[in-house]
């Protein structure tokens, strides 16, 4: 199995485990993109998963993730967002940095700002927790 094939399914993994979980990527710390599942295109803003791919902005995150582990490794980063698409990136191991994206249910997005926030919150939660599993 190679390295993108073993990637693809940790991140199959964690799409079946998580239905909120639409789009995920693996790639290295240099931003080098090494396996996608899911459909970008089934987020109502796939844009913003053109720009997250981006290997400064993969960098950038990355290093601040190392960051939040030496200071708060309670900490989940989020990646970029746009209306109801919203990211969140992790590094499951070193070297490795992993994001999933999800929509956020409309009830929530048109809600108030609190109910934004706490949608948010639970994503973020439960997305490390999918991709803590899936890279465990």
């Amino acid at each position: 199995m190679s390295i993108g094939e073993s990637h693809g399914s940790r991140l199959e993994q964690a799409l079946a485990a998580e239905p909120q979980i639409v789009y995920a990527f693996a790639a290295d710390s240099d931003g080098k993109i090494l396996a996608e599942a899911g459909d970008p295109a089934a987020l109502p803003h796939k844009d913003v998963v053109n720009v997250c791919k981006r290997p400064e902005v993969i960098q950038s995150r990355y290093a601040e993730i190392q960051e939040y582990k030496r200071t708060d490794p309670r900490m989940v980063p989020r990646m970029l967002a746009q209306g109801q698409t919203t990211g969140v990136i992790d590094s499951p191991r070193e070297g490795l940095v992993v994001s999933a994206f999800g929509t956020m249910p409309r009830e929530s997005y048109d809600g108030t700002p609190q109910e934004r926030v706490a949608w948010i919150s639970a994503f973020r939660k439960i997305a490390k927790a999918c991709i803590s599993a899936a890279y465990a």
